[in-house]
């Protein structure tokens, strides 16, 4: 996957949840979008949010070989953005692309 790929999934997840989205399973059936960090199933809300920030915080302050550092990096700023309000959109969509 493009590095780009990776960023771009991890703004897509964390969107999707905070949205409480549907989403399709891998076994064709449909399910709460998962948490993008502790994949936790439950609808995002106040406090499951700031965990959520927090533990995507955490993950950043540890590299980890495991974890795709564009990835990680797409969750946080997301967060930061949407929950936290101390960032600057993740994706720079410009008016005329946007629709």
């Amino acid at each position: 996957m493009d590095r780009a790929d990776w960023y771009t999934t991890g703004v897509a997840l964390t969107c999707e949840w905070l949205a409480t989205a549907i989403v399709p399973t891998i076994v064709g059936g449909m399910r709460p979008a998962p948490a993008p960090v502790s994949k936790r199933s439950a609808a995002a809300h106040e406090e499951l949010i700031e965990y959520e920030v927090l533990a995507a915080e955490r993950l950043a302050a540890r590299p980890s070989e495991w974890i795709d550092s564009d990835w990680l990096a797409a969750v946080v700023n997301t967060l930061s953005w949407a929950w936290k309000g101390t960032a600057v959109p993740p994706i720079d969509v410009h008016h005329a692309d946007a629709g």
